[in-house]
């Protein structure tokens, strides 16, 4: 089998320019991630593609093609997605940019490791989805539409959270506690293009979990992984900075049933998905979902490490009866950057 494995910030789709930091180091811990496990895998074939602007490629055994433009960086991913038998994608939501790619290997024959074009749109969309969500009676955070260039003021309440629509890792986010720092705020929103499309949401005091889920929509199966702590900064932008695998001190089968229940509610996943939550301080025991990302996240650096099998061939494995994954005894902290430490 042949295998693509493509990341959009290494792989030089983005302009130099424009990266934001910590889109370019969880892109390239999750794309290493991702590689030293599929070339692990016996008689599996990977190949992927790195900007020839980065650092001398630096896993042994994958097959890469280097890029010196986004203009080259796209033919080339056409080009391979016909070749390969499956590709796995990584790359952010906003700007339709996984989507767009999805469609992409889709348009050259390709078959995708992940969720489809529809699937990445609708999962992309925070208030599409916290619709579909509330819709199925499951339970999430209610989430408002909102534009700087109207008036808010007599629909907002604080504290509140203001993030992009189809924003990825927690940019242009903001905790707005009061009136005052709304009002204090709004004038930069006006600026962001990331904000023309914005939501609002009260704002949840609790613990911000994650939960990855593997989705065979062959088999009606969703295997939900043991649940993360996230680990966020506290300047009210809520950056990520890793997490602990697994968390302690939760409730696993609620956690890991709504996460279920959530992905089943949206048509086209596959491979997978990781789903971000919220346990509130008010009500631990109902947590809230906050959105599903429909791809490799971060997360995945713990889970790898954690995990007695092989995460990525348990998602190639999409036709056959893979057993139930199992997982090390013990607890894991990673970080956005890569790297991976034992804490018990």
């Amino acid at each position: 089998m042949r295998l693509l494995v493509s990341e959009f910030v290494c792989s030089g789709a983005w302009a130099q320019e424009s990266l934001d930091s910590s889109l370019v180091a969880e892109g390239r811990s999750m794309l290493l991630a991702v590689l030293r496990d599929a070339v692990k895998i016996p008689e599996l074939e990977v190949v992927t593609i790195w900007s020839a602007h980065r650092e001398r490629f630096p896993v042994e055994g994958v097959a890469f093609q280097l890029t010196r433009s986004p203009e080259e960086e796209i033919e080339i991913l056409a080009e391979l997605a016909a070749w390969a038998d499956v590709s796995l994608l990584i790359a952010p939501e906003f700007d339709g940019i996984l989507t767009h790619r999805a469609l992409l290997v889709e348009g050259v024959g390709g078959r995708l490791c992940g969720p489809s074009p529809l699937a990445i749109t609708t999962c992309g969309d925070k208030f599409e989805l916290a619709s579909i969500l509330q819709e199925a009676g499951i339970l999430t955070i209610p989430t408002h539409e909102f534009s700087p260039a109207h008036d808010h003021s007599t629909t907002v309440t604080y504290p509140c959270v203001i993030k992009p629509r189809d924003g990825a890792g927690s940019q242009e986010t903001y905790l707005v506690p009061t009136t005052a720092d709304f009002d204090r705020l709004h004038p930069g929103w006006k600026k962001s293009s990331l904000l023309r499309h914005a939501i609002w949401q009260p704002y949840i005091a609790g613990r911000a979990v994650s939960v990855g889920v593997i989705v065979t929509p062959e088999q009606y199966r969703y295997q939900a992984l043991p649940p993360c702590e996230q680990t966020l900064n506290t300047d009210g932008r809520f950056a990520y900075q890793g997490g602990v695998v697994p968390a302690r001190g939760v409730d696993v089968a609620a956690l890991q049933n709504a996460a279920i229940a959530a992905c089943r509610q949206v048509p086209g996943l596959r491979g997978y998905v990781g789903v971000d939550l919220i346990i509130p301080d008010s009500n631990p025991a109902e947590p809230l979902i906050v959105e599903i990302n429909p791809r490799i996240t971060t997360s995945y650096l713990g889970y790898s490490r954690l995990c007695e099998q092989n995460l990525i061939a348990s998602m190639l494995q999409a036709d056959s009866d893979a057993g139930e994954l199992t997982w090390k005894p013990e607890q894991l902290e990673y970080i956005s950057s890569g790297e991976v430490r034992r804490i018990l």
